[in-house]
């Protein structure tokens, strides 16, 4: 979370003092809307997390291990990361290992078609692919699962995604639309703020 402020703020020195303004606002506004997830999620005991397996390489069985993006979007958006205890940043999968794991959510990122999962038979014994809860990374202006400043919308709509009556009263089309109007000064519409939590291209 620091990295990730630490570079907004570089960005705004280079750019001059308006941008080291709106630097500053981002930074207020990341630490917001983080504390309004974590304030929920870090009480959640490892017991009562959804293991959530994350697909971020070209391949089905590409994911991430330890201190990774994907790994601090699910652990605090209350998940638990299936390849948490795998030391390498970037993890190549077996089967075997995933049918281990038994994830009860699978996400895959923007560089997989999920039917890759759905169609492929040796899934089916998994319990995210048997309940259905197979979900693509949303995409907005840049791939939320590979980091950007759009980060903390994917630990939003995670959050809303693994703990739904946790998060009842929480918009996640309304914040994606704040968050483009504030910083994009872009008047994003709900089908399309919607379309991006998809994963489907504008219109």
């Amino acid at each position: 979370m620091e990295n990730t402020k630490d570079e907004i703020r570089f960005y705004g020195e280079v750019l001059g003092e308006k941008d080291r303004t709106t630097a500053e606002a981002y930074c207020r506004y990341f630490d917001r809307k983080m504390r309004s997830i974590l304030v929920k999620t870090s009480k959640i005991p490892l017991g009562k997390r959804p293991k959530v397996y994350f697909v971020t390489g070209r391949s089905i069985f590409g994911t991430q291990g330890k201190n990774s993006i994907a790994y601090w979007a699910v652990e605090a958006a209350g998940g638990s990361l299936v390849s948490k205890e795998t030391e390498q940043y970037q993890v190549e999968a077996s089967m075997e290992q995933i049918i281990a794991w038994d994830p009860d959510y699978i996400v895959v990122g923007p560089l997989t078609p999920v039917g890759l999962v759905i169609d492929d038979p040796r899934w089916k014994g998994v319990k995210a692919v048997s309940d259905k809860k197979i979900l693509p990374s949303p995409e907005g202006v840049f791939i939320w699962s590979h980091g950007s400043s759009e980060a903390f919308l994917l630990v939003m709509w995670l959050a809303k995604t693994l703990h739904p009556d946790l998060f009842r009263d929480l918009d996640v089309v309304r914040e994606v639309r704040d968050y483009y109007r504030k910083f994009y000064h872009y008047p994003l519409t709900a089908e399309e703020a919607r379309l991006i939590l998809a994963h489907q291209p504008p219109k």
